[in-house]
Order: structure tokens, then C-alpha cells, then sequence
């Protein structure tokens, strides 16, 4: 079915009506639809000879506008249904296929567009059958459809939206050049608008699934021609089949046996032989279980509808079940398949969103498919053999190195400096423990694509247990140099489309899959090197290093471009050159790679390692499902490899090394965003550059040669033709393109965006946000996502949608209309829509963004989520004063304040007035951490922190005023009289749970609400999202941590808000006039009814053995019921939730399917889903602590000449807090017990802290050399083996141990169960003599039988 549609404006001229004819010879269109004829009915249907059709309807015009004509072949039957000057509709029976064609010409003005989605909404009223609709719509569906003219909002796009949503239709999508409307013949008049298109129902596109939509060339009419046909060319077949390991596999119980054993028998082979002969294992084992998982599903569906059709008996009724229990078994594995393939990452399977699975899988295969390519000399290749013909050469050429001679890499290895210290690379050097391989295993996505060998990272997850010794010794081996990693280096090319139909190779994303094994040794290399990247790397590159933000450089730009505008009165303008780098990865020179590690201090041995793993590839290209072609690279990274990114920003850094170098030299001055500021010269966010300069030929000359040093010695090419260039205020017309001529970039008034971020100067910020409505709704409208379950749509809203204005939001503060259309959008699809019209929405949205424990479904309120990711920016600000951005901003808009005193200021930018408007929540949640007390005001800084607040509950004392005044500094405590007599008991009590340190540190401003004292912005949103604590109910708890599949707990859920669509409720709104209950029993439909109170079902109820969970219940408060139901068994009330879930699901299938089934079938549906509940998830994805050590639970022996001390507090007096440690030898006898009392209110952790640092000093009096410190709190002994300190009072007391380790050549700690460390959990509740008493040699009586107990248990 092909189908042709043009604006023609006017067919009175012959050339048209000759294009006219060519169309119809190339396209052959079945139908032919077109407006704006400008001529009558008769004269229009009077060409349907000339065109080759048999028929043709037309609408004559209104004098020289409008007019309208539909032609249609011989064997086509079309019958007409209506028409007007703006539409002409028809009915198609192509065969077997029937459905309906609109031919639609838009109201072109914009106070009359509302009558086209009128139209459109009359037209699909009350249909059955699908449609398609095709034409000029005069309306685009996003600003990404329209270049040039003026920025504007548009309502006919959201409307225009709002009627594809509602009516639940699609856009076809194009072929070709992507607008199909042109006016204007200059730069400064040309607009181009995607007005034309086809849009069609679910159901057409399922009857048609392979359509294509072509944009033709434009000629004799402002639009153009689309032409849609159905029938799409021959695929080229793709070559060498794939090896995958299906996810599916994991759902049989002896997939697990399988793998041990064909690895046992393998057991002497390289781990690739042992790899690929487990492959052909699982393969023969595979087929032998059924093989094709599409053809046992036809057969078990086949078989249970013979006997649906067959009279009821026992035997019938057992083989039903037996078969229902089958198709849900295959249904999961087709579902994890599906899921595998999808590469969603969005929604997790395992709710039966099989079908989203399904669609998303085949809209990926759909985008990536090459249809053909152009090769170097401009001739059209589609056979398979030379579309891989065209990659091999291209990629070739990209692989093949320049290779650079030594005076090109030392022009810009000079300007490098040694940086890499010898701890670092002591630390680079270390070996490799299978725990660190496992934590590099854990860090990878299971179902991600795999290498050439076919195993996702779930196979080696899942089984780690069977084959992690074996991995664990072969990467170990690569790591230590034994072995090359060439072996499993072989890497697949996947081919990503970066623009839509692509034609050449340049226009492909090249996507490394290595295998998972070489992903180990990669990963485990860069955990290792990215602690050191900060030290590394200059601040002006944000890309991939700890501690910085990719917002960062995008905030540092916005205000420069904001200075540029507004604030430049030099004499000399300044310039920002925006570059783009092409084939930035692919262009690595391993040479210059090789010289640049050893030119900053990189032991030789780490550098071979590196150099191996690049250099050791070779590629193989996936094409359209197959595998095929051969390069051998001699340069380039790989985008895919988790070491190139960090290897890409060294070689990046060099380039900022050779600017930084001319800066210091004057021969560059960069930029400064105020008089003050630092100058910036450039910003880096990995091959994004972007370079700032004055505007004088001089500096120009000298980035032009910066550019070729940098591009001859490192292989980099700047792509010249997208590169831009801006110049600030001051600048001439004539300079401006002298410049550009020297920089040979494209000049631009101002670069519209930078890392994504938009600039704002000068423009509508309305209509630049609502972009992020274009994007929202792309997401939405894709039909897929409406196959998805309620759970399903949870999770894809909470994911991606709110996920879309998360890095956008981090910038700048979104206006409140944009918000509430992202709501809205949000509300529409989480509620859903029919073919025809809205549903209701249940709950409005404000009650769904409240926390699931106060009732709602815990989505976020976007105007506070913005507020609290604003927060992070301003906390960065506070709390890192010396970085690049805050250097910046304090110059600019604070220069004699801190920043929670700033002043907003006047002719600001606006990423400040957002970063600044966060600043009251922010000190919402701020808390003074007490170091020496100078800075902090007793009486009006928030400094101490209870359920109560932050401040001072007593009255203020006139003679004290800073918290100095409270401490003891020469015992560094506090003075407990003094605040005794001041403070009342609360207050008392805060103070004291204060610890102090007994090294100089200084107050800090910390974060209250999070456990490390750092700013979150989850706290921060629940923080300003408040909460009515009123709506607080344990039912809620109770519904989200059931032990029941996603489905039941989103049906719970509208249970207890009552928003079950039952009769009563549909009579109430007015959408119903009989609220019977529809099993017939006569009585009302309420949500008690319909789930326990039906006579009906009451057996049901019993026979299930849950009764006692009905019984329960009453016709007003579900929630009650919940909660009332705690005395249950755990396994009724799991029971009792699926059971009336499969009841609900039964009543809906007698009201719209007219159909019931027998109560022993539902009961045994019930058991079913009990039995299966969470084995789907045990079984496919694996345990991540399978690789955790069990903390002992008894006391071990130190290794000779090792000390160990065990330690503990109590907790037991109310304000005491005691303290104990015994150090033991490795023959178990006591050294010394020491027990110590501390007036104070200190939480469990900080407490067991304090013994800790109490046992690091009494080791050092007794000098002691190497210690094992041994203790039953395990966040302390965590943080301590990770060395990790934050912000918390706790980490106050763990940089004075961290101190005293000092003192000791070794010092490890170790965590125990309780009764591993009996003797200090009993030694802490003694109570000394005095502060603190020590027993050399011996213990006291009351914990001696317990060392005589861990005595005994050494034997």
C-alpha cells in the first residue's frame, strides 16, 4: 500500500502537474491525496487519467484557495464517508485488511487551528476499525521541526500533541530531509517547518508494521511531497549468526548444573577455549529443551484453547492447570528475553511488560538497521558485502596512524610536567585481590551488551561462585603482566546512527562490545586510577574526575557569555571558539598516548599494561544483526572500554598544559567573567572544547598553532565546518570576520547551547524551556510505553520523564508554567488514555507526588526537586570556596560576603538569581559541626541537632556568647558544670552528644539530614517537600513492603485511597446509572463488595484458607484492615493480597469479556502466584554479597608478633558512656584491660569511636608495633577499612584515629559478632577507679571466665 500526499498550491501549472505524473511512475501510489488545488471539482477529478488512476474525488475551491482531491487505483475498493474544504475521508478494503483514510489540509491560521483537532477528534469518534491520516496538519509537534524565524510559543503544537495523545495515535516518522514546508530565500528570512506528515492508529501500524514515510524534493509549491509505502525493499541479510546467553536460561533449574558441569570437564583449557566450548554446552542444551521459546508458546496456546473448548470434567480441569502453569513459565522467559534484548534500562522485567520489551527490542533493530550506504566515490551500495566493504575502508582510514615523528610530540609533550607521585604509582602497582575483580564485576549493568563471546555480565555475576577462581587467576595474570590480553581483545563494533537515516559512515556512533573478561582488567585499572585523577588533571576539565560536575564548566560559561553580553567595556573585545573534534577517540595516537603517560611520571610497567590493552584490538562490525569485516587498528580508543574515557582526558589535558603554558606567558589572556575574577582561557568537559581569548589577529594566530601542534602530535582533528566562534560587545563587523577568517570557524551571535545547557542571554526563557516539553513528550507519546504494566509506568516516570529536566534543573530554575506542563504530561500518562478519550484521573497529581507513606506514590514535585538540585550548586559553593567556580561566582556577586550572606545584586545572570533563590533552603538544613566553638554563636547559629531543631532552646545567659566559651581546651571537654547550670535538660542533652576533638580543626557547616553530614538532594527535597504527618499510616508501609509481585501492591494501593473504578463509585461520578454488582447477587458494587463482601466469592475466601484476612475487613477503612491484619501469619496475608487481586482481575473479565472461571481454577491461580512470587528475580539476577566474608563470631588469635586489641562501649548509664579495650598476644594472654568513664551523650557509633582512638593511645604508651583493632560496630570498622571521612561528628572522632595510626608500621581492623568480643562488651560496663583504670596482665574478676572462654576456643 503506498500512499501519496502533496500541498500542491495550485495543479493549474503543467510543470506540476508533470512532477505530478513522475510521482505517480516512481511511487506508484495506491492513493493520491492532494490540497490547496486551487482549482473546482470537476477540473480536479479531471486528471485522474493524466496521473494513470481510475477514480478521484474532489472539493472545489473557494476562489483561488483551498480545494481538495483524493485519487485511488481500479483495484482499490475506497468508499467515501465525508469530506470539506478541509478533509476528505474514506473507507479502504485492501484484502483482508480494512480500515480507514483521512486526507486532512490544516486551518492555517493560528486562532483557527482548533478546528483541526476538532476534526480530527469528530473523525475518530466511535471507531472501530483503524485509521490513517496523512497531509498538511499546518502545525508543527515540536520546536526541533522548525529552523529560523523568531521564537515563539506555540499553543497549536501543544494541542496538537494533546489530540495525538488523547487519540492515541502515531507519527510515521520520515525518510529524508526533515521539513516539508520552506519560505524565504535569504539567511535571515528562511523558515523551515515539518508540517506535512502521517500519523495512524496502534492498530494500522500493526497491520502495517513495515512502513517507510519518503520526503521528496521540493518543486513548484512551498511543501513538499510525502509518500508512505508499506512494502519495504529486501533487507540485506546479515552474515555470521550471534552467540548470546539468554537471560531465559536462568529460569530452569538446570541451567546452574549445565555450566558446572561443562566447566568442570573443561577444567585444564585456556578460560577462552573453556568459554567458547561452554557456549556450544548451552546451545545443545538449549535446543534440547525446546529451543525456540515463540514456537512453545504457539503449541501450549494451541493446546489450552482445545481444551478451554472441550466440556468440563476433573481431567480437563487438571490439564488446564497444568498447561496455565506452563504458558507462565514461558511467558517469563519470553519476557527476560525480550528484556535482554531491549536494552531498557529504565524498567526492570519480571512484572510481564513483555510487549513493551517486545517493541522497544524491535524499534531499536528498526533505528539501527542499515538500509544502504554511499561509499567514498558517491555510488549507492545495499548488498551486504559492500556495505561492509564501505565501513572496512572508512574505519581503515580512521584506524591507519599519521604517525607522528618526535619533534611533533615533543612540541607538546614540553609544556607537560611530571605530576604522578610515588605513592601513586606504589598504589597503581599493588596487586590484584579477587575482591577488587568482584567489586569491578558488581559495577557493571547486567544485561548490557556483550563481546564477541557472547556472555552478558549477569552469566559471570550469576556464577561467579562456579567460575571466579578461574576468572580471577586469568585477568590477575593479564594485570601482573604474565599474559597479553590480545586473547579476549577482539572487540565488536556496534554501528549507532547519529543522525536519522543515515547515509555514510560518518554519520555512525562506532560502540565498542568487548567481552566481560577484558572489561575486568579494564575496570579494575581504572577504580585504581581515578582516586588520583584530581591531582592529576587541571581544574578546567571536568569530565570523569572525582569531585567535579559536568555543571560546573557549563555555570563558568553561562557567566562569561553573560559578561561578553552585558559587562565587556574593553578596548580589546573577547572571543569564545566552541570546537568541535572529530572522530575525537578514534583518533588517539598510541604514540603520543605512550609518551605523554611516561612524560608525567607513570612507572614504566603500568604504561606497558595500559598500552596493551589498547593496542592489543582488533574489530569486527555488527551489521543489521551480523557479524562481519576485519580491522586491525594502529591508533584510536574505544568508545565502550571503561579505561578510554580516562586515558581520552590526560591526552585532553595535554592541550590545556600548551594553553595554560601561553597564558603564563601573556601571550594569552583568556576571559574573565568580572574585573576580579580568575581568567579562563578554556574549559574542557572531555573532547568538548571551549577556548576564550581577546579579539586581536595576534591571539588568533597563536590558537590557530596551538590547534596544529596539538592535531599533528596527538591525531586529533578539529572539525572546522561545525566549530563557531562568538565575539563579545566591542567587537567590529569587519574585525569579526577578519577573525573568523583567521580561525576559519563559523561565526554566530551567541552559541545557543554548551554541555546541553541553553544559553539564556537574550532570549525567551519560555520558549527555550520548552524544549524539555518536547523531549517529555517524545518519551510519552511513543506508543510502546502504553503497553506498559501499572508498576511499569511507576518506574519509567520516576527514571526517565522526571529524569529529562534533572540536568537542566541543576542550572537554572524552571518556570512554574513549564513545571506545571511537565505535570500535567505526567498525570495524562500515568492515568492513561483510550482510543477515543481521557481517563479519570483517580487522585490529582499533588497527592501522588506525597511520600508513599503519607498515602501517595512518592513521584517528585518538580518546583522543590529544582530548589533542592539548586541547592547542591549553592552548597558547593559554601563548602569548596576554592574551586574554579566558586572563584568565578565569589568574584562576581560576593566578593566581600560569604555566599549565605550574598546579596542577589542587580543585572545578574540567571543561573545566579536560580543558584541564589535556592539559598533559604539550603539554610534550612544547615548545621555548625563544633571544632573549636570560635565561629559559632551559642544563642543564634544552628549548632546542635534533635528532633526539636537546630537552635538553642534555653534563655539566653548575657555572659556567653560564643560556644568556645562551653569547651575545656586543656582536657578538650566540656565544661559539664557550666552548661549544667545554664541549659535546660534538652539542651543538656544535644551538647553532650557532641564529641570534640583533641587535634586543632576548625567549625564547619555541615548538612543535618544525611548520616555523612554532605549535601543530598533527596534530603533536601523532603526537606521542602514537607509532610502532613497526619497522613501518616502504617497501611502504607505495609502495601510497598509486602512480599507481592509490583501489580498487586499498585492494586493495594488503590484500594486503601478507594480509587478502584467499582460501580458505586462510576454511579457517583455520574458515568454509570446501575450500581448492581455484576456477578449478579443484587447488591451494590463497593470496593468491600466487589473483593470480600459478594456472596459470590465468600467460598472463595474460605476454601483459600484465607478467611481470617477477610474477616478483617469492613466497607470503610481498607487501611484499618491492613493494619489489622499484623496478627496473621506473614503467608496468609501474601495469600489474602493475591487473592484479591485475582478477584478483582475476575470481575473485570465478567464485565468486559463476558466470560468467568471455575473457583478451583482461581484458587489454583492464587497458589500459583504465591509459589512463583520472587523466584523470577532470585533466579535471574545473582547475589551481590555471594562474595562477602562473614564476620566471625569467635575470638581468633592474632598472627605472631601482632598485638590485638578488642574494644567496646556501653551505653548502659543514662549521660555515661564507658569505654574498654584488652590488648592479647597471639597466644591469648592479656597484656592490658583498661576501662574508662566519660561523662556524655554520645550515639552507639561515636561511642565505639572513642574506644578505638582509646586503644590507639594506650598501644602507642605500651609501644606496640603492628595491631589488629577489633570491634563489633560495623559502620565504624567500615569507614575506618575504607579510610573514608565526611562532614559527621563521627568523622571527627576518625581523623584523630587516623592520626594516632601513625604511630604503628601497621594497623588493620576487623569486625566481629558480639560474642567474638565478649570480654570488651562485659570490661565497658565495669566502673573504674577514677576517670580511667588500667589492668597490666591480668583482668578483672568479673570479665575473667570470658578471656578463659576465647582461651579455650584458640584450642
Amino acid at each position: 500500500m503506498n500512499i501519496l500526499c502533496w500541498n500542491c498550491r495550485g495543479v493549474g501549472n503543467p510543470r506540476t502537474v508533470r512532477q505530478l505524473r513522475k510521482w505517480s511512475t516512481f511511487y506508484a501510489p495506491d492513493i493520491m491525496f492532494l490540497s490547496e488545488t486551487m482549482i473546482n471539482k470537476t477540473e480536479s477529478e479531471a486528471l485522474k487519467s493524466r496521473l494513470g488512476f481510475a477514480n478521484a474525488f474532489g472539493v472545489s475551491s473557494r476562489g483561488r484557495a483551498g480545494g481538495l482531491c483524493v485519487f485511488w487505483r481500479e483495484e482499490l475498493s475506497f468508499s467515501l464517508v465525508s469530506f470539506s474544504q478541509h478533509h476528505i475521508c474514506g473507507d479502504i478494503d485492501d484484502g483482508a485488511k480494512k480500515w480507514r483514510f483521512v486526507g486532512i489540509y490544516g486551518w492555517a491560521k493560528e486562532e483557527e487551528k482548533h478546528h483541526t483537532w476538532s476534526l480530527m477528534r469528530f473523525l475518530c469518534e466511535d471507531l472501530s476499525r483503524p485509521i490513517l491520516m496523512g497531509g498538511d496538519f499546518n502545525e508543527i509537534m515540536s520546536y526541533e521541526e522548525k529552523e529560523g524565524g523568531a521564537d515563539r510559543v506555540r499553543r497549536g503544537m501543544y494541542q496538537f500533541r494533546e489530540t495525538m495523545d488523547d487519540l492515541f495515535l502515531r507519527d510515521l516518522g520520515y525518510n529524508g530531509v526533515w521539513h516539508t514546508w520552506e519560505r524565504g530565500n535569504s539567511l535571515s528570512t528562511c523558515i523551515r517547518e515539518r508540517l506535512d506528515r502521517f500519523v495512524c492508529s496502534p492498530s494500522w501500524a500493526t497491520m502495517y508494521p513495515n512502513t517507510i514515510v519518503d520526503h521528496s524534493m521540493r518543486y513548484k509549491s512551498d511543501h513538499l511531497a510525502i509518500c508512505l509505502r508499506s512494502n519495504r525493499t529486501r533487507r540485506p541479510t546479515s552474515k555470521q549468526r550471534r552467540f548470546f546467553f539468554e537471560t531465559s536460561w536462568l529460569l530452569d533449574p538446570t541451567c546452574e548444573e549445565t555450566i558446572r558441569d561443562a566447566w568442570t570437564d573443561s577444567a585444564g583449557d585456556s578460560l577462552t577455549g573453556r568459554l567458547d566450548l561452554l557456549a556450544l554446552k548451552l546451545k545443545s542444551w538449549s535446543s534440547e529443551k525446546g529451543g525456540n521459546i515463540g514456537k512453545q508458546l504457539g503449541r501450549v496456546e494451541s493446546d489450552l484453547c482445545r481444551l478451554q473448548q472441550q466440556p468440563i470434567s476433573s481431567a480437563n480441569c487438571e490439564a488446564r492447570l497444568t498447561l496455565e502453569k506452563k504458558l507462565d513459565e514461558l511467558h517469563a522467559k519470553q519476557e527476560a528475553r525480550w528484556y535482554l534484548r531491549s536494552r531498557a534500562m529504565e524498567v526492570r522485567d519480571g512484572d510481564r511488560n513483555t510487549k513493551y520489551f517486545h517493541h522497544k527490542a524491535s524499534q531499536r533493530k528498526k533505528r539501527n538497521f542499515v538500509k544502504g550506504l554511499f561509499d567514498a566515490s558517491g555510488t549507492w551500495c545495499e548488498e551486504v558485502d559492500d556495505i561492509e566493504c564501505v565501513f572496512t575502508d572508512y574505519f581503515t582510514s580512521i584506524f591507519t596512524s599519521t604517525n607522528p615523528s618526535d619533534v611533533q610530540l615533543n612540541d607538546v609533550l614540553c609544556c607537560v610536567d611530571p605530576v604522578v607521585t610515588e605513592e601513586c604509582n606504589t598504589w597503581l602497582l599493588k596487586p590484584f585481590s579477587k575482591e577488587e575483580l568482584y567489586v569491578a564485576l558488581s559495577q557493571m549493568h547486567p544485561c548490557k551488551a556483550p563481546g564477541p563471546d557472547g556472555m552478558h555480565a549477569i552469566f559471570y555475576q550469576k556464577f561467579w561462585h562456579i567460575i571466579g577462581d578461574d576468572v580471577t587467576q586469568f585477568v590477575s595474570s593479564i594485570l601482573h603482566g604474565s599474559i597479553s590480553p590480545s586473547c579476549i581483545n577482539h572487540t565488536n563494533i556496534a554501528l549507532i546512527p547519529k543522525v536519522k537515516n543515515p547515509t555514510t559512515p560518518a554519520e555512525f556512533r562506532p560502540i565498542a562490545l568487548c567481552n566481560v573478561v577484558y572489561k575486568l582488567v579494564s575496570k579494575a585499572l581504572v577504580i585504581r586510577l581515578k582516586d588520583f585523577l584530581p591531582r592529576l588533571v587541571s581544574e578546567n576539565q571536568s569530565a570523569f574526575v572525582p569531585g567535579r560536575l559536568i555543571t560546573d564548566n557549563a555555570l563558568i560559561a553561562m557567566e562569561v557569555f553573560h559578561s561578553m553580553k552585558h559587562r565587556n567595556r574593553s578596548r580589546k573585545g573577547t572571543i569564545a571558539m566552541k570546537l568541535d573534534m572529530s572522530k575525537a577517540y578514534d583518533r588517539v595516537e598510541w604514540g603520543f598516548l605512550r609518551k605523554l603517560l611516561l612524560t608525567m611520571g607513570f612507572d614504566g610497567r603500568w604504561v606497558n599494561l595500559i598500552m596493551s590493552c589498547v593496542s592489543s584490538v582488533s574489530y569486527s562490525f555488527i551489521i543489521n544483526g551480523g557479524v562481519c569485516g576485519s580491522v586491525t587498528p594502529a591508533r584510536g580508543l574505544r568508545h565502550g572500554d571503561p579505561l578510554s574515557p580516562y586515558l581520552f582526558i590526560l591526552i585532553a589535558d595535554a592541550f590545556s598544559k600548551m594553553i595554560q603554558k601561553k597564558v603564563q606567558e601573556k601571550q594569552l589572556h583568556g576571559a574573565k567573567a568580572s574585573r576580579s575574577g580568575p581568567v579562563i582561557s578554556h574549559l574542557f568537559f572531555a573532547d568538548v572544547s571551549l577556548l576564550f581569548t581577546r579579539a586581536s589577529r595576534q591571539e588568533c594566530a597563536i590558537i590557530v598553532e596551538i590547534l596544529n601542534l596539538y592535531e599533528q602530535a596527538s591525531g586529533q582533528k578539529i572539525n572546522y565546518d561545525k566549530s563557531e566562534v562568538s565575539f563579545s560587545k566591542g567587537v567590529s563587523i569587519a574585525q569579526k570576520e577578519e577573525l573568523s577568517n583567521i580561525l576559519q570557524m563559523k561565526q554566530v551571535e551567541r552559541h545557543m547551547k554548551y554541555l546541553g545547557i541553553p544559553s539564556i542571554t537574550g532570549r525567551s526563557r519560555t520558549a527555550i524551556f520548552d524544549s524539555l516539553m518536547d523531549r517529555i513528550w517524545k518519551k510519552l507519546q511513543g506508543w510502546k510505553e502504553k503497553l506498559l504494566s501499572r508498576a511499569g509506568k511507576e518506574i519509567l516516570l520516576k527514571s526517565v520523564i522526571q529524569a529529562i529536566p534533572t540536568y537542566l534543573m541543576g542550572v537554572y530554575k524552571l518556570p512554574c508554567s513549564i513545571i506545571q506542563k511537565i505535570h500535567s504530561a505526567m498525570a495524562r500518562f500515568w492515568w492513561g488514555s483510550s482510543d477515543t478519550q481521557r481517563r479519570i484521573h483517580w487522585k490529582n497529581w499533588d497527592s501522588l507526588c506525597t511520600l508513599k507513606c503519607f498515602g501517595g506514590m512518592g513521584f517528585r514535585d518538580l518546583r522543590v526537586f529544582n530548589d533542592a538540585l539548586l541547592g547542591r550548586q549553592a552548597w558547593r559553593l559554601v563548602r569548596e570556596p576554592h574551586s574554579l567556580l566558586a572563584r568565578v561566582m565569589k568574584a562576581k556577586y560576593y566578593s566581600n560576603h560569604d555566599f549565605l550572606d550574598a546579596p542577589l545584586g542587580v543585572s545578574t545572570s540567571y543561573s545566579w538569581r536560580s543558584i541564589w533563590s535556592s539559598k533559604a533552603l539550603l539554610k534550612e538544613g544547615m548545621v555548625w559541626r563544633i571544632g573549636n566553638g570560635t565561629n559559632v554563636r551559642i544563642w543564634e547559629d544552628p549548632w546542635v541537632l534533635d528532633e526539636l531543631g537546630r537552635f538553642i532552646t534555653s534563655e539566653k545567659h548575657g555572659n556567653l556568647n560564643m560556644v568556645s566559651e562551653l569547651i575545656d581546651f586543656d582536657r578538650m571537654e566540656w565544661k559539664v558544670s557550666l552548661i549544667e547550670t545554664v541549659f535546660n535538660e534538652r539542651d543538656i542533652k544535644c551538647i553532650l552528644s557532641i564529641p570534640l576533638s583533641s587535634l586543632p580543626l576548625k567549625d564547619e557547616l555541615t548538612w543535618a539530614f544525611t548520616k555523612n553530614a554532605h549535601y543530598s538532594v533527596k534530603t533536601a527535597y523532603m526537606l521542602g517537600k514537607g509532610g502532613n504527618l497526619d497522613s501518616f499510616h502504617q497501611a502504607w508501609i505495609d502495601i510497598w513492603s509486602m512480599e507481592v509481585s509490583p501489580k498487586v501492591k499498585h492494586f493495594l494501593w488503590r484500594l486503601g485511597t478507594n480509587t478502584l473504578p467499582v460501580r458505586s463509585l462510576l454511579k457517583h461520578r455520574h458515568m454509570l446509572d446501575d450500581d448492581l454488582c455484576p456477578r449478579g447477587c443484587g447488591e451494590p458494587e463497593s470496593q468491600f463488595h466487589a473483593i470480600f463482601g459478594c456472596p459470590f466469592i465468600r467460598d472463595l475466601w474460605v476454601d483459600s484458607g484465607c478467611d481470617n484476612f477477610r474477616a478483617l475487613t469492613t466497607d470503610t477503612a481498607m487501611t484499618e484492615a491492613l493494619v489489622n491484619s499484623h496478627g496473621l501469619d506473614a503467608s496468609v496475608r501474601t495469600k489474602g493480597a493475591f487473592m484479591a487481586w485475582v478477584l478483582w482481575s475476575e470481575r473485570n473479565s465478567i464485565v468486559f469479556n463476558q466470560s468467568s472461571t471455575p473457583p478451583h481454577i482461581l484458587l489454583a491461580r492464587v497458589s500459583r502466584l504465591v509459589e512463583e512470587h520472587g523466584t523470577y528475580t532470585a533466579r535471574i539476577y545473582p547475589n551481590r554479597n555471594c562474595c562477602a566474608i562473614p564476620s566471625a563470631r569467635v575470638w581468633a588469635a592474632p598472627p605472631p608478633e601482632v598485638i590485638k586489641l578488642n574494644v567496646d562501649a556501653s551505653l548502659a548509664s543514662a549521660g555515661w558512656v564507658g569505654l574498654s579495650v584488652i590488648a592479647r598476644d597471639s597466644h591469648g594472654t592479656v597484656l592490658f584491660a583498661a576501662v574508662r568513664k566519660v561523662r556524655a551523650q554520645w550515639s552507639a557509633e561515636i561511642a565505639e569511636a572513642k574506644a578505638i582512638e582509646m586503644a590507639l593511645r594506650l598501644g602507642r604508651r605500651y609501644g606496640f608495633a603492628a595491631i589488629i583493632v577489633e570491634s563489633d560496630c560495623q559502620v565504624v570498622v567500615n569507614r575506618l577499612s575504607k579510610q573514608a571521612l565526611y562532614l559527621a561528628d563521627l568523622d571527627i572522632i576518625l581523623h584523630n584515629i587516623f592520626s594516632s595510626c601513625i604511630n604503628f608500621p601497621s594497623v588493620l581492623w576487623s569486625h566481629v559478632k558480639r560474642d567474638a568480643n565478649s570480654v570488651a562488651h562485659h570490661l565497658a560496663k565495669l566502673t573504674p577507679f577514677g576517670i580511667e583504670q588500667i589492668w597490666e596482665n591480668h583482668v578483672p574478676p568479673e570479665v575473667a571466665p570470658y578471656v578463659l572462654m576465647d582461651n579455650l576456643s584458640l584450642n
